[in-house]
């Protein structure tokens, strides 16, 4: 007998720990505040911060994070028309979604988050737009929007 699969064919379940580093970073998320790592060693600043610098290797602790300001440069974007429901279902949406890739001010990484204004290019300076009530999660962040 033939399985037939819809969409995703399985879903991962775990579970895992987000350590000190993550953890201050959703507390700054709570307080409207980015917070990225910078390597000691080679310079490179990620965010989210990582425990481990992605150009070095270097150990990183919270010694080594930095606030942002949560002002960057749109360097890409894309248009989605569905999200995936948390359970591997496509939810097509009533009209498409743009998202942006950010380089943040100080940082070397790219964050995705969606885009609020109507019109978007790349090389535009855009900002982080928060959530009203905050609650220590990625959620906090409603997207951003073009500088004025």
């Amino acid at each position: 007998m033939a399985i037939k699969y819809e969409g995703i064919p399985f879903v991962a379940r775990f579970r895992w720990s987000v350590g000190e580093i993550f953890d201050e970073f959703l507390n700054g998320l709570k307080n409207a505040k980015l917070l990225a790592s910078k390597c000691n060693s080679c310079g490179y600043t990620v965010l989210p911060p990582r425990i481990i610098c992605p150009k070095c290797s270097a150990k990183m602790s919270k010694e080594n994070l930095t606030e942002l300001s949560g002002r960057g440069i749109v360097e890409a974007y894309t248009r989605v028309f569905f999200k995936l429901d948390g359970s591997g279902n496509e939810v097509w949406l009533d009209k498409p979604e743009t998202l942006a890739m950010v380089k943040f001010e100080s940082s070397n990484s790219i964050l995705v988050l969606p885009y609020l204004d109507a019109e978007i290019s790349e090389g535009i300076e855009v900002e982080v737009v928060w959530r009203e009530e905050r609650n220590g999660s990625v959620s906090d962040i409603l997207g951003v929007k073009r500088v004025r």
